[in-house]
């Protein structure tokens, strides 16, 4: 298997039955090791959940109702079915009633005059 038999060697190797040597871990080195694969486990049982969780239906596409899924609007960002871009479903509305800019403008205005008062007031 492989280049003159190399990876069969490695196992032979790790195995401890080859006659290059033996490969022995450390207990620190094992532990590192053990603490990897325990990440890498850890990681792998999120990226399950995540991929689960976008096969479900978030919410429907502003254009044409049809059901859209995580994976639609995290990955592709269209609605499967019109094409339609997804970013409506992400957009932050307001809550409530907005700023009048007419409004902070004059705010803005009266405030400046003020400070500019205060400051000629302390010359």
């Amino acid at each position: 298997m492989g280049q003159a038999g190399k990876p069969d060697r490695a196992v032979g190797q790790v195995a401890g039955d080859g006659d290059a040597g033996r490969f022995e871990l450390t207990k620190a080195e094992k532990a590192t090791v053990e603490a990897d694969l325990r990440t890498a486990e850890t990681q792998l049982a999120a990226l399950g959940t995540l991929a689960e969780r976008a096969r479900r239906s978030v919410g429907s596409c502003p254009r044409c109702s049809a059901q859209v899924t995580g994976h639609d609007l995290l990955t592709a960002g269209l609605c499967p079915h019109c094409g339609q871009p997804l970013s409506e479903l992400t957009a932050v509305r307001p809550a409530g009633p907005t700023l009048d800019q007419r409004k902070v403008l004059m705010l803005m205005g009266t405030l400046g005059a003020v400070l500019a008062i205060a400051y000629l007031a302390s010359k």
